[in-house]
């Protein structure tokens, strides 16, 4: 990027356009609290993806506290960057903000006369300040950006005027973008929500000959996966037997990237948790608890953690995917779970799972028309992604003729 920008611009480092400084910790002893006492105190949970502060959660310090870290508070001309945690998270903080105390985990760039805040704020959002911060994909993850690092990255500096002209145009696409990328979630959460309403209406219009059963009741087990250590029988994939966990069960399919192996001869310890072929599987604990999805055909053998699973019989296990991926399934599974606030789905609450049953033959016909309307949904589901994967990639490709000058080397340019 440097390279490309134009002669007439000067390239600097972050700590010759700016004072770098960093924020506070609470004083040892002292809490936060959510009374408006007048002293607000800004984290970097706080801190949005649009480079702004969240005003909802914003939590306080009382006098006392701020009289003793108040040389460590944010003006609305700064820029907060993110060290550590969340790692090169930038913003500017809103007006009622201004004079706000600030987390030690991120730090304020102060800015003189010849600089613009969000000019710099539209640099941080560049994938040539991440390769500089060390924040790009290709660099390991590290614990906290340092100050000293972060003041040694350099980016193209042309006058003030410039600056804020290339500011107006970024705002003016990128709000465009942003009314798109919107738009475009908003199909996307459409496409679901009418797959899910037909799935819906299948199993709330019973027919003649339907009956009602209990998942234990049609299946010839329904059991749980180990439950206990595990780490120490991990093996390479080329010896091992797949272990599925919780992360690896999706609505109606396996995630694979993140399968574990374990040993043949642990798998061969676990009897009650090896899996055959149209078991369905559940999660069992968790945010993504309840989801739910059929074991089709698969080599070898397998074994599960942490995951309750059913072995149906005499019914189409495309038809119990489906139905227990519905509204009604969900519902009905998520009302059973016990134990802690989150809730765990146990053997119990999958044995005792209610399920509308047609004649098998109505079952496969049920499934048949389903599949239709959920390929034709992936499909509207797939042009919404590529679309948002679009909007995503034209956004970096603005931002890079931004700092090379392209986007104003003239108006006609500046307007396209």
């Amino acid at each position: 990027m440097l390279q490309n920008a134009p002669d007439q611009w000067q390239i600097k480092p972050l700590s010759e356009i700016s004072k770098i400084k960093g924020g506070k910790r609470v004083p040892k002893g002292e809490k936060l609290v959510f009374e408006n006492t007048g002293f607000p105190y800004i984290r970097v949970t706080d801190f949005t993806d649009a480079g702004s502060v969240d005003l909802n959660g914003i939590r306080y310090v009382t006098e006392g506290v701020f009289e003793q870290i108040k040389n460590y508070t944010i003006d609305s001309a700064d820029l907060y960057i993110s060290i550590a945690g969340t790692i090169g998270k930038a913003g500017i903080v809103p007006e009622e903000l201004s004079g706000a105390s600030l987390t030690e985990n991120s730090c304020k760039l102060v800015f003189g006369d010849g600089v613009f805040n969000r000019y710099v704020y539209y640099f941080t959002q560049t994938e040539y300040f991440l390769e500089q911060a060390g924040l790009n994909t290709r660099v390991a993850a590290m614990p906290k950006l340092a100050l000293s690092r972060l003041g040694t990255i350099e980016l193209p500096y042309p006058p003030i005027s410039e600056q804020k002209r290339i500011v107006t145009i970024l705002d003016q696409i990128f709000a465009d973008i942003e009314q798109a990328r919107a738009k475009t979630e908003q199909n996307l959460k459409n496409g679901h929500e009418l797959f899910e309403s037909y799935l819906q209406k299948v199993f709330s219009q019973r027919g003649e000959g339907w009956v009602g059963a209990t998942l234990g009741g049609i299946s010839d087990r329904v059991s749980v996966g180990h439950v206990g250590p595990t780490t120490k029988f991990y093996c390479e994939e080329e010896v091992g037997v797949p272990f599925l966990r919780s992360q690896n069960v999706r609505p109606y399919g396996i995630e694979t990237s993140k399968i574990k192996f374990i040993t043949k001869d642990f798998h061969h310890s676990l009897k009650k948790s090896q899996l055959q072929e149209g078991d369905l599987l559940f999660v069992r604990v968790g945010a993504n608890r309840g989801d739910c999805c059929a074991l089709r055909r698969f080599d070898g053998e397998l074994n599960c953690a942490n995951i309750v699973f059913a072995r149906p019989r005499g019914h189409s296990i495309d038809y119990l995917e489906h139905f227990c991926n519905s509204k009604s399934g969900q519902e009905s599974l998520l009302g059973m779970t016990t134990g802690s606030a989150q809730g765990v789905i146990n053997t119990k609450s999958v044995a005792q799972l209610n399920i509308p049953l047609p004649p098998i033959e109505e079952q496969l016909e049920i499934v048949e028309k389903i599949n239709r309307v959920k390929v034709e949904a992936a499909k509207l589901e797939n042009i919404y992604t590529r679309k948002i994967q679009h909007l995503n990639k034209l956004k970096k490709s603005i931002l890079q003729k931004a700092f090379t000058g392209e986007l104003t080397k003239n108006n006609e340019g500046a307007a396209a």
